[in-house]
């Protein structure tokens, strides 16, 4: 049955209505309900740092001011600005791990993660309806898109580089807008959080496979000028969003990276928390529920079992589809089973494509299903 176009277009509305509200409505339940998390001290207190330099201009200060600098500042900094219309507080003592905060600086920095966590799902409802609701309740994703931590602007802004870098791909143009946007993308990604640049690595094997797709068997093999501007540009604009690069690029840089080589291997915590090797396999089917009450409360149930096992079941149907959803699942899973350290908030780097993938299995079944009826009915 062929619906009429303006059927359709109210149909989609309702679809992507409903999806941003399942999300919003966790995620304020969340921001609101949940006790103070490890970190969230940390990053407030680099939020309100940036606030006192904009508060009094001082634009310089952003060249040395970036609290936990083993992270890029770009996320820490979209805090500084959602907290600038509460009152003035003392500084967060670094020193100890604080488990009370300003409530109006916590809720006002929880509400920017929240927004984005709510607008990430809300595109992914546009590629599919039903993977925009699995990622709207998946309580691993709802938990850290609801805190003061890093996950939710690079998870919003690498989902907006494969989704440019498709519209692009779809053109058939050598170069333009869209392409633009992914590079931006790629580079504000980098300026959040070093690790969501996985999808830049799945980028790069999509478009190595399309180029030789496009030459088999021609003879004729053209140079893909585009890839270089593209990284050029993706490289330049995260340094552009990272102004704590400016003074020492690549001392600074190298310090940052070697933290992260460091800290991965030697730090007690990873140690004494003991995870295999799997254990990034293991969170996608976690009830983080059962923590303790407080995750009990603050979030309304847990299905994240379901999605995982449904993403298995829908690899196969989303490769079909697209396979840089894959490629981009792969190469993720892969990095979160080398890298030592296992935190479950890592896994926010994959859940857009598990989602994706669990969402195709019931598409797929659904048109099975749809085509079984068909046919009985001709019979």
């Amino acid at each position: 049955m062929h619906l009429p176009t303006w059927l359709k277009i109210v149909l989609r509305v309702l679809l992507v209505s409903l999806v941003v509200a399942a999300a919003w409505t966790t995620r304020w339940r969340a921001v609101r309900t949940l006790g103070v998390d490890f970190d969230e001290d940390d990053y407030l207190r680099s939020a309100q740092e940036y606030r006192a330099l904009i508060k009094s201009g001082d634009w310089a200060g952003f060249l040395e001011a970036n609290y936990r600098p083993e992270h890029p500042p770009l996320a820490k900094i979209v805090f500084g600005i959602s907290i600038l219309g509460t009152e003035e507080v003392p500084l967060i003592d670094p020193e100890q791990q604080n488990w009370s905060l300003p409530p109006d600086q916590l809720v006002a920095a929880r509400t920017a993660s929240a927004v984005l966590g709510t607008l990430t799902a809300a595109l992914v409802v546009l590629i599919n309806p039903l993977a925009g609701f699995f990622l709207a309740v998946h309580a691993i994703t709802v938990k850290y898109t609801s805190q003061i931590m890093l996950e939710a602007l690079p998870a919003f802004t690498s989902l907006v580089a494969i989704l440019a870098y498709l519209r692009w791909k779809k053109t058939g143009k050598r170069f333009n807008g869209w392409l633009l946007l992914s590079a931006l993308a790629i580079g504000m990604t980098a300026a959040s959080k070093y690790q969501y640049c996985v999808v830049a690595i799945a980028i790069l094997i999509d478009w190595a496979v399309t180029v030789g797709e496009r030459h088999a068997g021609t003879g004729k093999w053209k140079f893909p000028w585009e890839l270089l501007v593209w990284g050029a540009l993706s490289v330049a604009f995260f340094v552009l969003a990272d102004p704590y690069l400016w003074p020492d690029l690549f001392g600074r840089l190298e310090g940052s990276v070697l933290f992260h080589r460091s800290y991965s291997t030697t730090a007690p915590e990873i140690a004494s928390a003991g995870y295999p090797a799997w254990q990034p396999i293991l969170w996608f089917f976690f009830d983080i529920r059962t923590w303790n009450e407080n995750h009990a409360q603050a979030l309304f149930f847990n299905i994240d079992w379901l999605i995982g096992l449904a993403a298995i079941g829908g690899f196969s149907a989303l490769w079909k589809r697209e396979r840089l959803y894959v490629i981009w699942m792969i190469v993720g899973l892969a990095f979160l089973l080398i890298w030592p350290t296992k935190w479950p908030q890592y896994i926010l780097t994959l859940t857009v494509p598990v989602s994706l993938a669990a969402g195709e299995l019931f598409v797929s079944l659904g048109s099975r299903v749809a085509a079984l009826f068909k046919r009985s009915k001709a019979a």
